[in-house]
């Protein structure tokens, strides 16, 4: 171990402990686990999907990687003043200022700001808040089945996905999406 490694290691202690260290673990091994989903063969790449499962609340929601183009955790936000609903304020991501919405909020379980954010991907940067990154999983595309979701979640949620004997509500982000832009634009009309 090098001397700053060292050094590092033993912040982290002072600092976060166990729990600290448990979030980077975790986040390195979906990070590992995201990586080598793109060293498999393309025809396996095809068949499968990849999905993230996130924690709104205490709710788990399936989301698709492919409507994101990343992640950010424990950003600073900066608070607006008399913005639309479930508008949290702005944070700084990766050199431009991005929008930051409560997912809580838009799905009706209550307007609260979680220390993860997924970035939307499309023209206009636009992140949604979350409170876990439970795991990241490569699953048949049969798997997803749309228009079935479970009870819990009333508001953005297309359909299911079944993995093994359990099954977590699918978040529609672009039912997200087009809810954050139409909030938007009715504040600005």
């Amino acid at each position: 171990m090098r001397p700053e490694d060292q050094e590092d290691s033993e912040d982290k202690e002072a600092v976060g402990g166990e729990a600290a260290r448990g979030v980077e673990d975790r986040a390195v091994a979906m990070r590992q686990a995201f990586d080598e989903a793109f060293a498999r063969p393309r025809e396996e790449r095809e068949a499968t999907i990849g999905m993230l499962i996130l924690r709104v609340r205490t709710t788990e929601l399936a989301c698709s990687l492919e409507g994101l183009a990343g992640f950010e955790v424990d950003r600073r936000l900066v608070p607006l003043v008399g913005g639309p609903p479930g508008l949290l304020g702005l944070a700084g991501v990766r050199g431009k200022l991005v929008p930051v919405y409560s997912l809580a909020a838009l799905l009706g379980l209550g307007d609260e700001t979680g220390r993860w954010l997924a970035l939307a991907r499309g023209a206009e940067p636009v992140a949604l808040s979350f409170h876990g990154l439970e795991r990241f999983l490569r699953v048949p595309r049969t798997a997803v089945h749309l228009g079935q979701p479970a009870s819990g979640v009333a508001h953005h949620i297309s359909g299911l996905l079944r993995v093994g004997s359990g099954s977590y509500n699918l978040l529609d982000l672009p039912s997200v999406l087009a809810a954050v832009w139409a909030q938007a634009q009715r504040k600005q009309g």
